[in-house]
């Protein structure tokens, strides 16, 4: 591995381990008006959800502005991980159908869904200007998230 790869790879590596460090781990409360806008601040960041039970990564994203990301995650049709959860989690109720970036769950798994992330994650975010992707491939790929919350790696 030459220099240039090496010191990238280190520098992942790092941002990781400040992930999981767990002075830096939040509560999730989307249920509460200016949740994101009174936590986060307008800038683009690197963000993972972390199952509480295990300590483990499930989930890695990336964005321009990290306050308007997490408002989004109030709302099924502008967040994957939350039509992840849906289908992982509640895809065996009664009358279940699929949601999109469209089209939301039905109130009973809306509410499944938000009870989920407030009860069984955590998040924890590092704010980056440059190589967020490389992060967000990184943790997918270390981490085997399309197994958990992520369902595809970016494509190279």
């Amino acid at each position: 591995m030459d220099m240039c790869h090496k010191k990238v790879a280190d520098c992942l590596k790092a941002q990781r381990s400040e992930l999981l460090r767990k002075r830096n781990w939040k509560r999730i409360d989307i249920t509460t008006n200016g949740w994101a806008s009174s936590q986060f601040e307008e800038k683009p960041a690197v963000y993972v959800f972390i199952d509480k039970k295990n300590s483990e990564i499930v989930y890695a994203g990336e964005t321009g502005n990290l306050r308007k990301r997490m408002g989004q995650l109030r709302r099924t049709v502008n967040h994957n991980i939350r039509r992840n959860i849906g289908e992982k989690f509640f895809s065996n109720i009664n009358n279940y159908s699929p949601a999109s970036s469209t089209r939301k769950f039905e109130e009973t798994i809306e509410k499944a869904v938000n009870d989920y992330l407030e009860n069984n994650l955590l998040l924890s975010f590092l704010y980056i200007d440059y190589g967020r992707k490389e992060l967000e491939e990184y943790l997918i790929k270390k981490d085997e998230l399309i197994n958990k919350l992520n369902k595809k790696g970016r494509s190279s």
